[in-house]
């Protein structure tokens, strides 16, 4: 059928549940001036997967590095900023507040997993970017995840099955956040920063299935540690400065909680 012969009519599925495959195919029934109701052959079967229905299955919690991070932060990174003149009008104002340009977090989490994975999923985001790894493995094909949006109103989640990156015993987490967007030099006008706030944080949740029908879930709080690496820090328009002599990462930092706001989480 082409043009005006062709519509579409839309499916309503009653009783979603959240976390859930569903399977589905289509039929077509194709009227002609010769014949009525000439049913095509089924499609293949195809399916999707439902993610969080609420922030009530978000038990997550937003995260950042402490304070301590930040104030060894400010002391390596300051050398980065541009100078102000205290004599031109125009370099204080363009320079003269906090540049940004601090070292990228890497948060770490280590956690067991039980024999008998059926099902493995990752609920990841943050105000900011994220770069996540499982077990020293890349999780998904994202880059500059989890995209522009006004932070304030939406902030998109990914969802990302890790069934074939678990492995029985111990795992570990590494997540580097970045500025992005949220933090960084938004605009690339110098001195244009901190759009929508100071430090970039993560809010991830990650859920394990196993063949009793049992789960365990790993999500982000205050018992992830962090590590200042070797990226100095990494702006979308300000480029990235990479100091080799920091990629044995000490993870002497922690982590804290922080009351944002998970209504905006959107997937």
């Amino acid at each position: 059928m082409t043009g005006d012969d062709a519509y579409a009519v839309p499916v309503r599925i009653h009783g979603i549940s959240e976390k859930t495959i569903y399977h589905w195919r289509v039929r077509l029934c194709v009227e002609t001036e010769d014949a009525r109701e000439i049913w095509l052959p089924w499609s293949e079967a195809a399916r999707f997967e439902t993610g969080l229905k609420d922030s009530a299955s978000r038990i997550a919690h937003w995260i950042e590095a402490d304070e301590q991070f930040y104030r060894d932060a400010d002391r390596e990174c300051r050398q980065y900023w541009k100078r102000v003149d205290p004599g031109d009008a125009e370099s204080v104002k363009t320079y003269g507040g906090d540049q940004g340009l601090r070292r990228v977090p890497c948060l770490r989490k280590e956690f067991r997993v039980r024999p008998g994975i059926v099902k493995g999923r990752l609920y990841i985001t943050a105000r900011g970017f994220y770069e996540a790894h499982l077990n020293g493995r890349k999780i998904g094909p994202n880059a500059l995840a989890p995209d522009f949006t006004a932070y304030d109103k939406c902030i998109y989640y990914q969802t990302y099955d890790i069934t074939d990156l678990l492995l029985e015993g111990e795992n570990r987490f590494d997540i580097l956040l970045g500025d992005g967007w949220y933090a960084g030099h938004a605009q690339g006008i110098p001195g244009t920063n901190h759009l929508y706030g100071m430090r970039p944080a993560l809010i991830m949740q990650a859920e394990i299935v196993y063949e009793d029908g049992t789960s365990d879930m790993v999500i982000s709080d205050e018992s992830f540690r962090v590590a200042a690496g070797p990226l100095q820090y990494a702006d979308l328009f300000m480029g990235e400065r990479y100091d080799m002599r920091f990629e044995d990462r000490q993870y002497v930092y922690g982590t804290v909680r922080r009351d944002y706001d998970k209504s905006v989480l959107v997937p």
